[in-house]
């Protein structure tokens, strides 16, 4: 059975540290906040989705490098999770995931 979504207020750059604790002895983090990052979701499911990035950064990117995120909430009514970390991807990779 599904479970019906449980949205409700909540800050996005504070999901994205909960996620960050979960992974910081794998590697390094670097979380830049930039304006109001609060909305209106599903907490749960949304740190599902940004621990399954971080994840993927940690596991393909090169090891000891930092992994930065930047949560930003300057825009009206937007906020954005940017997740970017060191590495390549092999040749032809990126015609398959996009």
């Amino acid at each position: 059975m599904r479970r019906a979504s449980a949205t409700c207020r909540s800050s996005l750059a504070r999901l994205c540290e909960a996620a960050i604790a979960e992974l910081r002895d794998r590697q390094p983090f670097e979380l830049r906040v930039e304006g109001d990052t609060v909305g209106t979701w599903d907490p749960d499911r949304l740190v599902q989705v940004i621990s399954n990035l971080l994840g993927n950064a940690v596991q393909h990117g090169e090891p000891g490098a930092t992994i930065r995120v930047v949560v930003c909430g300057t825009a009206p009514d937007v906020v954005t999770c940017e997740v970017t970390n060191v590495g390549t991807m092999p040749d032809g990779t990126a015609a398959s995931l996009f």
